[in-house]
């Protein structure tokens, strides 16, 4: 189904607004923090990847907005309240000559896609959508993408490899 440019945008956008709420209420239930986190993750990737690209005449050319340091060291915080922290992949796994696993970092992850997505999502909310748009795609397709794939990825390996009653998928 393709969505209309506005509509697609607001959608992507309500979703950043759910990812910005859960990283600033995670919370020390292991388990249900993962579920949330995969969750929402999984969202994301699937609005990014229906985002338009951005009309190039109505580009404003407008940097994103700077976080606070202490905004960026909270979420660091929050994220650090995740099961688990480092993991193994392979960097690319498209590419099979690619065989070298690398670690990755759940709470680099959280950081860095934060900290990609929150600054454009105020400039869509100053109506600034194709300047949005144009760091969205930009970052989703070099290096914001490459960490929600990889954070739900890890996520779904540790949650089916935990042995956890029924109980805890309703809390």
């Amino acid at each position: 189904m393709t969505l209309d440019k506005k509509s697609s945008v607001e959608l992507f956008s309500t979703c950043i607004d759910r990812y910005e709420s859960w990283v600033k209420s995670i919370r020390k239930s292991y388990f249900r923090s993962a579920i949330e986190c995969a969750s929402i993750l999984s969202e994301l990737n699937f609005r990014a990847l229906e985002l338009p690209g951005p009309d190039p005449k109505s580009l404003k050319e407008i940097d994103k907005p700077e976080l606070e340091l202490s905004d960026i060291e909270s979420v660091r915080q929050a994220a650090l309240q995740l099961p688990l922290r480092h993991y193994q992949k392979i960097f690319n796994p498209a590419d099979t000559s690619d065989t070298e696993p690398v670690t990755g970092d759940l709470v680099d992850d959280i950081v860095d896609i934060y900290s990609e997505i929150i600054p454009p999502n105020k400039l869509f909310k100053k109506g600034f959508i194709d300047d949005a748009l144009w760091h969205w795609n930009l970052g989703f397709r070099n290096h914001w993408g490459w960490h929600v794939s990889s954070a739900i990825n890890t996520l779904n390996a540790y949650m089916m490899h935990q042995s956890v009653e029924f109980s805890e998928f309703q809390n």
